[in-house]
């Protein structure tokens, strides 16, 4: 009887293990957990074994009741399968009292465990060795620059060959790599032809305090858990936040992320920064291809209570993901510019996209702000079209209205649906006789590269724009962006400090999320206006005319006003300072420029 209580009992440990272990291996694997998939399957090898060896004990003393002895002996024999030393005679000789089918059954389980357990041994001992191994090839790098990876996949691998192509002696580091994984194995092909080292544990398991000081540590937590991206990144701020030369870029667009950034040290030397892919890559289109959407507005209008007639900007953004909402936000600061005004149109198929824009964004749905001439005030014209799918005919009729569009953008999630529809709104805007700027973000860059010349029967180009692809985001422009950082810090660097030395106040930039965004922001906008030769734009204050100073003062209360509204700001009702409220996020300052203090008005003055 005992026997077959204990068969039980070992078979469900032992399959509860197996899944467990599966489950971890194919699924979201815990980076910052201690059991990996191998040691999951080996605890249940040796609690299935340990009970299968009880009743076999039991019977060897001639017990009919479980001592200290037969526990202990049992847990003995289970460690001497993991070494082949284990004999499997003691089983075959057990009696126990079972018979027939079950005798089989019983004897097969035994055999199984006897043969698994070596497996997993010498799998344990292979990673053991492999993970040796690297550690001693990263030592000999001491002298190199580091670039730390948390995960293989097709996004790390496309930014750690971005890196060795523009600096060969840099040290390409994988962690917690499955080298057993069918579906890594081509990927680890790539990793070693730019000489990677890979371990088998995880990015914060690693010891890299034997690195030189002198040189770059720099992190990129990347998996595709990014909840778990975040405890990773809490775990190496613990070791490595006062280290010199140290950075870790985080990959995630959760709020506990953001709430991350805001609850550290701030005296940390480790440099911190949140990725969110979306932002970069609409960060990175507008600084480097932005001024199109300044030059295919040709059209004029003069809005009610204007002055004069303005260049349109007339917008259109097809799709609320995360690429889509981003350049919706994006575009009214963006576009804010002397000469001209913006009007977005937006589509999607939910049927609650509207509610959720004004819900990130109810500043710029506000009936006193939309649409709404007021000088020295931002302008924006927004119109949000929720339940539209662009295959209906509803979305053509819709279309037919805004005759005047001159830049689209569409993100609808996959790229041959993108695809699909920058062809089809094409051939409605031809119908129309207009020709806007169209993007589309397509994924694949091969298959961009291999579509952007199609020509219709009549051999007429589409003429459509393809960005987003994987090599173009997870590249050392999108992600580190050396230049635009260079920009966004000097423009930090510009604005007061109060009680910081130069040093402190240059920190900020990288602690605080919202100084380095908007410090971006601006620095995107201050390239367009060099582009535009808009006046003033690229002289020193200094040099500027009291006529330039006054005209970009305006644009860039203008711009910042709008910027401030894209990050779910509303104005607090009152301009004294003391109104401002960034935990409700509420400010004193979303007014014309006329109406500022002079406190306010200077810092505007900045080109």
């Amino acid at each position: 009887m005992t026997a077959y209580i204990c068969f039980s009992v070992a078979a469900a440990v032992f399959l509860t293990f197996v899944i467990l272990g599966l489950s971890r291996y194919f699924g979201h694997k815990k980076k910052n957990n201690i059991f990996k998939p191998v040691h999951l399957l080996m605890l249940g090898v040796f609690l299935a074994s340990t009970i299968m060896f009880i009743p076999v004990y039991m019977d060897f003393f001639g017990q009919n009741f479980l001592s200290a002895r037969a526990v202990i002996l049992s847990v003995h024999n289970s460690i001497r399968l993991f070494a082949v030393d284990a004999d499997f005679e003691l089983v075959a000789n057990f009696d126990g009292g079972i018979t027939g089918a079950f005798e089989s059954v019983y004897e097969t389980f035994f055999a199984v465990l006897y043969c698994f357990a070596p497996i997993l041994t010498a799998g344990f001992l292979v990673s053991l060795f492999k993970n040796f191994s690297s550690f001693l090839t990263l030592i000999r790098r001491y002298f190199r620059d580091i670039y730390v990876f948390s995960d293989l996949n097709e996004r790390s691998i496309a930014l750690a060959k971005d890196i060795y192509a523009r600096d060969k002696k840099a040290t390409v580091v994988f962690a917690d790599v499955a080298l057993e994984k069918d579906d890594t194995n081509e990927l680890t092909e790539v990793a070693e032809t730019i000489g990677a080292i890979l371990f088998t544990c995880s990015i914060s398991a690693i010891n890299y305090s034997f690195h030189s000081k002198k040189k770059k540590l720099v992190f990129f937590v990347m998996d595709d858990n990014e909840e778990e991206n975040v405890s990773t990144s809490w775990e190496l701020f613990l070791k490595y936040g006062n280290r010199e030369n140290t950075e870790l870029y985080l990959f995630s667009m959760t709020r506990q992320s953001e709430l991350f950034l805001g609850s550290i040290d701030k005296k940390h030397k480790m440099k911190i920064r949140r990725i969110t892919e979306s932002t970069a890559i609409i960060n990175k289109y507008l600084y480097d291809k932005g001024r199109v959407i300044f030059d295919t507005a040709t059209a004029r209008e003069k809005v009610a209570n204007a002055p004069k007639e303005y260049k349109v900007i007339s917008a259109i953004v097809v799709g609320m993901g995360a690429y889509g909402m981003q350049m919706a936000k994006t575009l009214p600061w963006f576009c804010q510019m002397n000469d001209y005004i913006f009007k977005m149109n937006v589509f999607d198929a939910d049927k609650n996209a509207e509610s959720k824009f004004r819900a990130s964004c109810p500043a710029f749905m506000d009936e006193k702000c939309n649409g709404v001439y007021v000088d020295g005030e931002a302008y924006y014209d927004i119109k949000i079209h929720s339940d539209f799918d662009y295959k209906t005919t509803e979305f053509a009729d819709e279309l037919k209205s805004i005759r005047d569009a001159s830049f689209v953008f569409i993100a609808l999630g996959s790229d041959e649906v993108n695809i699909s529809c920058a062809i089809t709104m094409r051939t409605y805007f031809e119908r129309m006789g207009i020709h806007p700027h169209i993007v589309a973000v397509v994924y694949d860059k091969n298959k961009a590269e291999m579509i952007k010349g199609a020509k219709t029967i009549d051999n007429r180009e589409y003429d459509v724009e393809y960005t987003g692809s994987l090599k173009e985001v997870y590249s050392v422009d999108t992600v580190i962006n050396s230049e635009l950082n260079e920009r966004a810090l000097a423009v930090h660097m510009q604005y007061p400090a109060k009680n910081l030395t130069a040093e402190e106040h240059k920190e900020t930039f990288y602690v605080n999320e919202y100084n380095y965004n908007s410090s971006c922001a601006s620095a995107i906008h201050f390239k367009v206006r060099e582009e535009l030769k808009m006046y003033g734009a690229g002289k020193s204050e200094k040099d500027c005319t009291e006529e330039e100073k006054a005209i970009t003062s305006v644009v860039e209360h203008r711009r910042w006003n709008a910027y401030v509204r894209s990050c779910g700001y509303i104005y607090s009702g009152s301009p004294e300072k003391s109104s401002r409220n960034d935990l409700a996020k509420e400010h004193n300052c979303l007014i014309p420029y006329d109406e500022l203090t002079e406190e306010y008005t200077e810092r505007d003055t900045v080109i």
